[in-house]
């Protein structure tokens, strides 16, 4: 009786980390990254006229993204069904020129029949450089939404000038996706 006890424990020792090895091999965690490009359209107002002091939120056009989920996820063998995560992790703007233009920014994102998310933000938008990394909700599951055909960004800026004209930028996102194995 002994000894079948201490058989029992070695064996126990033994497949316990052999287990949590296979949990680990059939977990995928990744980070599926985008650039969308973008042109910031014309305004039409008139410009000699004086901008308000305090500056105004404008609302950006939606800036549509096809996710290609089903391409992107087989590139790392992972069905979508076993998708049990996708947390948007980076957000970033570069822009062709600066953006002194721009004081705070909020990103929002939707997808059909799905809600709007508030996803990204940034406030006190540095002067004088290009490139602009926004504050995500990353722990946010927007599962839903990545494993959709398109997404959808909807910007809201905080302006104090109007963009000058022919201002386009890149918008960067990387999603981390976690998914189940077998």
């Amino acid at each position: 009786m002994r000894s079948l006890l201490c058989f029992i424990a070695c064996t126990a020792i033994l497949v316990m980390p052999a287990c949590k090895k296979v949990k680990q091999v059939t977990q995928n965690d990744v980070d599926i990254a985008y650039i969308q490009s973008v042109t910031v359209p014309s305004a039409s107002v008139d410009s000699s006229m004086p901008f308000p002091g305090g500056g105004l939120w404008v609302p950006f056009p939606l800036v549509a993204l096809a996710t290609q989920h089903e391409e992107k996820l087989h590139g790392y063998n992972i069905e979508s069904d076993k998708v049990t995560f996708a947390g948007l992790d980076v957000l970033t703007f570069r822009f062709s020129q600066n953006f002194n233009f721009l004081d705070s920014a909020q990103v929002f994102l939707s997808a059909a029949n799905l809600p709007e998310q508030f996803i990204g933000y940034i406030n006190a938008v540095p002067q004088g450089q290009a490139l602009l990394d926004l504050k995500t909700m990353s722990g946010l599951n927007i599962k839903d939404y990545f494993l959709k055909d398109t997404v959808y960004f909807r910007l809201l800026w905080h302006t104090n000038a109007l963009p000058p004209t022919g201002t386009s930028f890149e918008m960067g996102t990387s999603f981390r996706v976690l998914a189940g194995g077998v």
